[in-house]
């Protein structure tokens, strides 16, 4: 893990790549730029935190970079640097924006506490940044304290910059969508999120995506082609499914994640880069580790922040939202009003959805494209689907124990509504949403089989 980056603009080349070796034993990745120009094209590539630029360079002066940089709104610490000592220039450079005014030749210690200083400020400021956007605009539908909690738990872990991070949960729980609300609510949220399938690749295939490949490394290799942990640089990368990842490239992920240097396939170039890793996965990482598939140092490393994204069965109370949010989405795309029939709504709260949100999904909009009307019946559903009112036999004691549940939370709210109309069965009905005959079966029930009501239609 990097402490920021520092980019260095300087054009006598001694003391450009002294002031390079100096700080990357520091732990900060390091730029380098031999004029004006050359630095405004990687402040602008890059996110920089620092840069520590000279007055005097061959194509404009220092303060001309400042002041572009300013102009334009690249957000960094700048340090103006010189050998000629003036209240003019300092002056000028501080009304510029330069956050601090060093001398040549100077003491590498005092130099040491300027660019720290700059850097921990840039540091919190992003993380302010983050804090002041957090909670705003995640877009992860649910009322339920699950995903509440969630989305706190986003927002918070969003607006610390570098932490790795690894997103748990079962397929289609929606851990590309947390992903995605990590990155959007983090300070590096202008820069690339990358995103990798670890477990679409072959092995070979998967090296040269993550680091890259010089021309003529391997047959076909016909260009040189950056890496993702280039292309990501001052963003995220994704590292999807991270329990497929091959053995033989553990180790060089590892190191990738500690900082360290790395060079793409027949290449002798050392790089650095600096991402932000989230990894994600459906399977027990622990119990991959301990079957020797995957390397205990490299989970640990994964997993200095875990976010668990609950499956669908945990929040059920989510399942309408999430459908109207769905259908309205179909609606649009199709042109015409979707809806879910009282009927068709409890026979999706009655299922257990193995498939989670993205079951969900699937299944609504399949019923919305293929369905002859406007209003969604239980009968459209898949047949899985058990059928309004019915419990599923299937799925374990735990499935029992829902939906035992969510029967006792329906009667109950039939019930209370039937209290309400004084005991019309008709004027419960259609405040239910249901059929009277649908009402009339649900009583019977409930009662043991005895039934009392009216049936009059309230006036």
């Amino acid at each position: 893990m990097t402490l920021g980056t520092l980019l260095i603009v300087d054009d006598e080349p001694g003391i450009r790549e002294s002031l390079v070796d100096h700080f990357e034993g520091r732990g900060l990745r390091v730029l380098a730029a031999a004029t004006g120009g050359e630095a405004l094209t990687q402040a602008a590539a890059n996110l920089v935190d620092v840069a520590l630029v000279d007055r005097r360079l061959p194509d404009m002066s220092g303060l001309d970079v400042l002041k572009t940089i300013r102009s334009r709104g690249d957000d960094l610490e700048v340090i103006m640097m010189t050998a000629f000592a003036d209240v003019e220039s300092a002056v000028a450079a501080m009304k510029a924006g330069a956050a601090d005014f060093i001398l040549k030749p100077f003491d590498l210690g005092d130099l040491d506490r300027v660019v720290t200083r700059a850097a921990e400020r840039r540091r919190l400021q992003r993380e302010l940044e983050a804090v002041r956007r957090s909670g705003k605009g995640i877009e992860i539908v649910g009322v339920s304290p699950a995903i509440e909690n969630l989305r706190r738990l986003i927002a918070r872990i969003a607006a610390v910059d570098r932490t790795t991070v690894l997103v748990m949960g079962e397929t289609g729980t929606g851990k590309e969508l947390v992903v995605d609300a990590l990155h959007s609510h983090s300070p590096r949220a202008q820069r690339p999120l990358v995103k990798v399938n670890c477990g679409a690749f072959p092995e070979s295939l998967l090296e040269a995506e993550l680091f890259g490949h010089e021309r003529g490394a391997f047959t076909g290799a016909t260009a040189r082609r950056h890496g993702l942990l280039e292309l990501a640089v001052g963003g995220t990368l994704f590292l999807d499914e991270v329990a497929e990842m091959p053995s033989s490239l553990q180790p060089a992920l590892l190191r990738a994640l500690d900082g360290a240097p790395f060079r793409r396939i027949g290449g002798e170039q050392e790089i650095r880069t600096d991402v932000r890793f989230v990894a994600a996965t459906n399977r027990d990482l622990t119990a991959e580790v301990a079957a020797g598939r995957f390397r205990e140092d490299l989970y640990h490393r994964l997993a200095v922040v875990t976010i668990y994204v609950p499956p669908l069965r945990e929040h059920p109370n989510d399942i309408q939202p999430l459908a109207t949010y769905f259908l309205e989405n179909f609606s649009r795309r199709l042109g015409r009003p979707v809806a879910l029939s009282r009927e068709a709504q409890d026979a999706l709260l009655a299922y257990r959805w193995p498939g989670n949100v993205r079951e969900l999904r699937n299944v609504l909009e399949r019923a919305a494209i293929l369905g002859e009307g406007d209003l969604i019946e239980a009968a459209d559903l898949p047949p899985e689907i058990p059928a309004s009112g019915e419990i599923p036999t299937s799925g374990g004691e735990a499935a029992a124990e829902g939906a035992e549940a969510l029967e006792a939370a329906k009667q109950r709210h039939i019930l209370n509504i039937l209290a309400a109309c004084g005991g019309n069965r008709a004027a419960a009905a259609r405040r239910l949403g249901i059929s009277r005959s649908t009402l009339k079966e649900r009583l019977r029930r409930y009662r043991g089989g005895f039934d009392e009501g009216r049936d009059e239609v309230a006036r």
